[in-house]
């Protein structure tokens, strides 16, 4: 049986796709030429071939689950129609007391970025994209009279600063103290889409 040489294009994705693997089980600090390696079953030389710096490799594995990640949170969300259970919907997710894996990684990702300037344009990037997918769904929101906002986009943003600030303490804060920062957050949530108190309000596992 004759083998497919793979194209280099193919091959790259492959080991990109592998270090993406090996962030979601792991975390970007698990990455290096030798373990992505292992991970695709090919020589590291192969790997420093096409990453002849291992930054490059964790900056093209965070993008890439990062806007799976984006996609997959949207998709989710676009399932209901309305406004207000749109947003219910993503602060159920955002605000779950055990953060998943995504969550971990962009806060690994916050700590790494000050060291990586590769890794810090990723970050900038996939930050960018939130906003506008979120100020979309905003604006959509005022525009159907079911959100008041003057500017959507920053709107977005109040809303990731304090989503942030909560994926950093679940990391290893208690419970309780969670429990604050998370009633805190969604009524500041229904303050800046201008909604009644209580509407936002949401069982979180």
């Amino acid at each position: 049986m004759v083998r497919r040489r793979k194209n280099p294009e193919e091959r790259r994705r492959e080991i990109v796709a592998a270090a993406a693997r090996l962030a979601g089980k792991t975390g970007l600090g698990s990455i290096s030429l030798r373990s992505v390696a292992q991970e695709a079953g090919v020589a590291p030389g192969l790997v420093n071939h096409y990453f002849p710096a291992v930054e490059q490799l964790v900056a093209e594995a965070f993008a890439q689950l990062g806007g799976d990640d984006l996609r997959d949170h949207f998709a989710t969300i676009r399932k209901e129609s309305a406004p207000v259970q749109q947003m219910r919907i993503y602060l159920r997710s955002a605000l779950a007391e055990q953060p998943d894996s995504m969550r971990l990684l962009a806060v690994e990702a916050y700590y790494l970025a000050r060291y990586h300037p590769l890794l810090s344009d990723a970050l900038t990037v996939l930050v960018d994209a939130w906003d506008s997918e979120m100020a979309h769904l905003i604006d959509e929101g005022t525009r159907n009279g079911a959100f008041r906002s003057d500017d959507p986009m920053k709107s977005a943003i109040h809303i990731f600063a304090l989503i942030d600030a909560f994926a950093l303490q679940a990391v290893a804060l208690s419970h309780a103290r969670l429990g604050i920062v998370r009633e805190m957050t969604i009524q500041a949530t229904e303050r800046e889409l201008g909604l009644a108190k209580g509407s936002l309000q949401l069982d979180v596992a």
